[in-house]
């Protein structure tokens, strides 16, 4: 055979790998242009991706989608592993080390070990994640747990009942200095979390080919004081909306209730049954909806990263990273 090539992604490549992406994935699971051009455009970010090429075509690729994120009082960049393929044609399995352990290498060498990266982290199959752990230092941060809760099921008082009414909740168009304000306003409890500002929730959210979402907020005295965000697009839990992003302070409870409240009418009128939902089961957010009536439920998902310096490591990360599946390409 032919020699490899290992390098990172030019962008003559795309074509060549959204080509193998079809191969390996199928056309539902590839992206499209538009959403590839959209998934590497975050904030001006730089592209993290690098891939194996066979006679010029791309034969395997390890991609990564950066967060902006603030740690310790400066920005730092979380990365989530993305698009991780190998060729059916070129596959050892990943039981052993190949091809996909060559590119993953290369991608970690780059970007973490002799780059800025602080983490790197992403929630793989079953046989991609073993091997992660056992060649690529990837350490189980947890197994996940979800929220769901009955669309149907009704509050222990109405919104009136707490002096509050529905009419409050306003759709937002993910402007304003206001919500770099709440953000930050939340983030005074974490030790790391994604920055929130309306760069991130436009990018996000509302340019996202393919996928509509809608952000919900509550502004008291002209102060903005919670946002939700509520995937409308049907997900892969048939009957089940996404509630993507949640970005409330903790001592806003009537604020969190009136949120909560907003996303299931929203839910029951889209014709869904169900609200899903994934927050840290160390954080307030997750003891929160459990008071509100969901309930917790086991899901497939394993969360695994690799840290770059010595400071972050799991027991931390458990604790003090806040993530919302908006940090994740789950929805």
């Amino acid at each position: 055979m032919t020699a490899l090539e290992i390098r990172e992604l030019q962008s003559a490549d795309i074509e060549s790998l959204l080509a193998c992406q079809r191969e390996v994935f199928g056309a539902a699971g590839a992206k499209s242009r538009a959403e590839w051009s959209w998934a590497f455009s975050a904030a001006g970010s730089p592209l993290r991706c690098f891939v194996a090429l066979r006679q010029g075509e791309v034969v395997a690729s390890y991609a990564g989608l950066i967060g902006r994120t603030w740690v310790g009082g400066a920005e730092r960049s979380f990365v989530q592993a993305v698009d991780v393929m190998v060729h059916p044609g070129e596959r050892r399995g990943l039981s052993r080390r190949g091809l996909y352990m060559e590119v993953a290498e290369a991608f970690f060498e780059a970007y973490g070990t002799l780059g800025d990266d602080l983490l790197h982290y992403g929630w793989p199959v079953d046989a991609a994640r073993r091997l992660g752990e056992r060649h690529m230092h990837y350490g189980l941060v947890r197994e996940e747990l979800c929220l769901v809760r009955d669309v149907a099921a009704p509050m222990e008082t109405s919104p009136g009942e707490r002096g509050q009414s529905l009419d409050e909740v306003e759709e937002l168009d993910g402007s304003g200095e206001d919500l770099r304000w709440l953000w930050d306003r939340c983030a005074s409890e974490w030790g790391a979390a994604t920055i929130r500002d309306a760069a991130w929730f436009h990018w996000r959210f509302l340019e996202r080919p393919g996928i509509d979402y809608t952000l919900l907020g509550v502004r008291r005295d002209g102060i903005l004081r919670g946002v939700a965000v509520l995937r409308e697009t049907p997900w892969s839990w048939e009957g089940a909306l996404p509630v993507c992003d949640w970005l409330v302070p903790r001592d806003e409870v009537q604020v969190a209730a009136l949120l909560e409240e907003a996303l299931r009418h929203r839910a029951a009128s889209a014709g869904c049954r169900r609200l899903v939902t994934i927050f840290p089961s160390s954080s307030h957010a997750f003891e929160l909806f459990q008071d509100m009536g969901w309930r917790v439920t086991p899901t497939p998902y394993r969360l695994v990263a690799r840290a770059y310096e010595r400071t972050i490591d799991l027991d931390w990360l458990r604790e003090s990273w806040w993530y919302t599946l908006a940090d994740s390409d789950l929805a």
